[in-house]
């Protein structure tokens, strides 16, 4: 009978058994009043004075238990959002991803057989390919950009250019210029595609955000 009283008592709040602890008092008091015929009452009043008081600490064990689990369990949720790693800073995928559209918006643009106008072109493109992978990027990657697009332009330049000019030594500078530009565009690109986003993403209502598109 006492366990099973402490069990449904335990679910009761801090209220309630302050209420009933009170009540027990005055029964107490009212019992000491009545004199030595009623030292029975006040034995029973002080047994359930002692349930209560043993109730109102369990209750009070069980929230403090709840607290601590809900904290731990915070912790615990709030290490696992974040478990990237360096993928947090660079994503080799969103890399390889920019990567592909700035190869392929260069490639585009460099079928204008033009070679002045064509190499703008090609820039052109750059600009394009990034501009896309900043629109449907989930987060800011403007880390992979600028790597994928250095080594693109890079090899782009180096495929471009005269082989002979190359390895002479006259053609670096232009090497190097060219794939400084490159990544200059493509971040570029990128920063007007996440700016884009951001104004799509906020003007939807009821639900739109970054979960509705999809992230790379």
């Amino acid at each position: 009978m006492s366990d099973g009283s402490k069990e449904e008592t335990v679910e009761k709040s801090t209220d309630e058994l302050l209420s009933e602890t009170d009540d027990i008092l005055s029964g107490m008091d009212d019992a000491g009043s009545g004199g030595a015929g009623t030292s029975g009452d006040a034995s029973a009043s002080d047994a359930a004075l002692d349930d209560a008081m043993a109730d109102l600490d369990a209750g009070s064990r069980s929230r403090e238990r709840s607290a601590q689990q809900g904290s731990a369990a915070s912790a615990d949720a709030a290490a696992a959002t974040d478990d990237r790693g360096f993928r947090k800073y660079f994503d080799p995928k969103s890399a390889g991803i920019s990567a592909v559209l700035v190869f392929a918006g260069a490639m585009a643009g460099g079928l204008i057989p033009i070679p002045f106008v064509g190499g703008l072109a090609r820039l052109l493109g750059v600009g394009v390919g990034a501009f896309a992978h900043g629109l449907g990027a989930s987060d800011s990657r403007y880390a992979e950009t600028l790597v994928a697009s250095g080594v693109v332009g890079f090899l782009v330049a180096l495929v471009t250019t005269n082989m002979f000019v190359t390895l002479s030594g006259i053609g670096v500078p232009i090497l190097a210029v060219s794939t400084v530009a490159t990544m200059l565009v493509a971040l570029l690109g990128h920063y007007f595609g996440r700016d884009l986003r951001a104004g799509l993403t906020a003007d939807v209502e009821g639900g739109g955000g970054d979960d509705d598109v999809p992230g790379w």
